[in-house]
C-alpha cells in the first residue's frame, strides 16, 4: 500500500481484496519501480520485461507494479531499500517470498531463469514446457484471428461492386466462412483460457 504502515508482501495475494487481474493460486512477480531517471527506467523495463519468454512465462504469474516513488513513508522506503534502485520479487502462491532481483543491472535472461528455477523447485513443473503449450495456442489463436481479418479484406473489396449477383454470391460464401473461424477462434481462446486456469487449480508447491 502506499499508507504510514507496511503490510507484508503477501498480503497483495491472500488478502480478501487481490488488486485487478490478480488470480489466487498462481506465483507473483512484484515489479518496485522508480522512475526518478526516465531514461534509465525506460532502458531497464526494455531490457528485463520485453523478452519473448519473459512475456509468456508472465501468463502463468500474477505480475504487479508498486511504484516506490509514490511511497511516502521514508521507513517504508528505507525498508524497502528504495535507494538501490528497482526491485523484483517472487512469491509463491501462498505469498511467501521466494527470492529479490535488486538494482538497475537485472536483465531479462535473469528473470527468465529466476521463474523457471522457482517454478520447478517449489511446483515442480517444467516452465519450458509450459511455454511450449501456450505458445502453441497463442499461434493458433493468431492464425485464426489473421485468417478472419484477410476475409474481412476480401469482402471489403467484394463489396465495392455488391449490385454484381456474382459478388453477392463471394460475399455470402466468405461470410459462413468467416462466423465459421469466429466460433473457431471462440474456441481456441477457451482452450487457452482453460489451460492457465488449470495451472491455477493444479499447479501447487512443492512438499519440502
Amino acid at each position: 500500500g502506499y499508507g504510514e504502515s507496511l503490510l507484508p508482501m503477501s498480503h497483495l495475494i491472500t488478502g480478501e481484496v487481490l488488486p485487478y487481474g490478480a488470480r489466487r493460486g498462481v506465483p507473483t512477480v512484484v515489479y518496485l519501480s522508480t522512475a526518478l531517471d526516465d531514461d534509465k527506467c525506460g532502458e531497464y523495463e526494455e531490457k528485463v520485461f520485453e523478452d519473448e519468454r519473459v512475456g509468456v512465462a508472465s501468463r502463468f504469474f500474477n505480475c504487479l507494479r508498486i511504484s516506490l516513488d509514490r511511497i511516502v513513508s521514508k521507513e517504508i522506503r528505507s525498508q524497502l531499500r528504495a535507494d538501490r534502485g528497482p526491485s523484483i520479487l517472487l512469491l509463491d502462491a501462498e505469498g511467501k517470498t521466494l527470492g529479490k532481483k535488486q538494482g538497475w543491472g537485472t536483465s531479462s535472461e535473469q528473470l527468465y531463469r529466476y521463474m523457471q528455477r522457482a517454478m520447478k523447485r517449489h511446483y515442480k513443473i517444467d516452465l519450458a514446457k509450459l511455454l511450449k503449450k501456450e505458445g502453441d495456442l497463442l499461434t493458433k489463436i493468431d492464425e485464426v484471428y489473421w485468417e478472419i481479418e484477410d476475409l474481412k479484406y476480401d469482402i471489403g473489396l467484394l463489396e465495392e461492386r455488391k449490385e454484381s449477383k456474382s459478388a453477392q454470391r463471394q460475399i455470402a460464401k466468405l461470410q459462413g466462412e468467416m462466423e465459421e473461424l469466429e466460433k473457431k477462434l471462440e474456441e481456441v481462446k477457451a482452450e487457452e483460457k482453460a489451460f492457465l486456469d488449470s495451472f491455477a487449480t493444479e499447479g501447487r508447491p512443492a512438499d519440502n
